[in-house]
């Protein structure tokens, strides 16, 4: 998914439209459910931990388990944990590469460690969040054997399988890299990276490599999926986008959104921003134009259901939302992965366990 820094112009778009949203759901009577603001859809997904201390002067890292505040680090204490030297950068979606560049760090499994006195286990993933509330979950598999983290060769930016490197690599928080010259650390002292202790020209995906990190929380796993998004056919060609668990939760964070019926909270993003991943638009652009002319959104289940929306339904609706939480929790067994819900959206239209969305012409009259 996108990068949050290509993203700002967007956000600072879609938080009047939030406001200009919220106030006008609360405005409005009998409604039956209602569209959260970002703030609260992020409060609502339980991502970042909300009742931690503020941090005493000096402190760099803060440390929890399941929301709850366990410990504190300076940079001096980070320092003090076993060191991981090595090589990182990463390449955007821009397919911009920075680096590699010699760096140091601790690694992330060996932060756990101190702060459980325990060695992190498979049912355990880690939030990694930022300064700004950012928060990106990574799992045992992606810490430990970097399953789902992808690598790409610096020159030729063309992809390396972490099994043909020679390493050791190590998922770390890297407190020590050149300045200037790529700058890993101008957004703050610490980064999520993946370091490679043999210099072997490879660095990670950017968007995999979240930055000024400020808390670490230890949390119960949750299962991996993906999203394959398919537009329509333009010149004979359908522009496609395979969006992986981290890349969904990275849209998520950056451009939130909540829809309450019933008593009940569905967090997620809103449809028409992954739509905006294949409609032939301009890079990184929602094609509202062609929605208006109308296509059909067809949305496929894991089970083999599939349902039909207009693109004239989602047209700049953060109400109509693809969602991945309900109350909080990551969605049980008869909805995961996902699941859209929003107003004017029959209640067969509201699909659950979606694996696949393909963009389909109108039908001729």
């Amino acid at each position: 998914m996108r990068k949050r820094r290509d993203w700002i112009a967007v956000a600072l778009v879609a938080a009047l439209l939030v406001a200009a949203v919220v106030l006008a759901a609360s405005a409005a009577p009998g409604a039956a459910g209602k569209t959260l603001g970002k703030a609260a859809a992020k409060a609502a997904a339980g991502d970042t931990p909300s009742s931690w201390p503020s941090p005493a002067a000096g402190v760099v890292l803060q440390v929890g388990q399941n929301g709850t505040f366990v410990k504190s680090y300076t940079l001096a204490d980070l320092q003090a944990l076993a060191k991981f030297p090595g090589y990182a950068g990463f390449k955007n979606d821009a397919n911009n590469v920075t680096g590699p560049e010699a760096v140091t760090g601790v690694k992330i499994t060996d932060i756990v460690q101190d702060e459980l006195g325990t060695a992190m286990t498979a049912d355990q993933a880690v939030d990694v969040i930022g300064g700004d509330g950012y928060s990106q979950k990574f799992l045992y598999s992606q810490i430990v054997s970097l399953t789902g983290l992808s690598m790409w060769d610096a020159t030729s930016k063309q992809a390396v399988a972490v099994s043909s490197l020679t390493g050791p690599l190590a998922t770390a928080l890297v407190y020590t890299a050149p300045n200037p010259p790529g700058d890993l650390l101008a957004e703050g002292p610490l980064r999520f990276m993946v370091v490679d202790a043999t210099s072997e020209n490879a660095v990670m995906t950017g968007s995999d490599s979240p930055y000024n990190v400020v808390k670490l929380d230890v949390v119960p796993t949750v299962k991996d999926f993906s999203l394959k998004l398919t537009g329509l056919k333009i010149k004979g060609k359908r522009q496609t986008k395979t969006i992986k668990r981290t890349d969904f939760q990275s849209c998520v964070n950056c451009h939130g959104a909540s829809y309450k019926v019933s008593g009940v909270t569905w967090s997620g993003t809103p449809l028409y921003y992954l739509i905006g991943e294949v409609d032939g638009g301009a890079t990184m652009s929602y094609n509202a134009a062609l929605a208006k002319k109308g296509y059909r959104i067809e949305l496929i289940s894991t089970t083999g259901l599939k349902r039909i929306v207009s693109s004239r339904t989602i047209i700049h609706k953060r109400a109509i939302v693809l969602a991945w939480q309900r109350n909080s929790a990551v969605l049980g067994t008869s909805l995961f992965p996902l699941r859209l819900i929003g107003p004017k959206l029959k209640a067969s239209q509201e699909l659950g366990r979606i694996k696949s969305i393909v963009l389909l012409p109108k039908l001729k009259k």
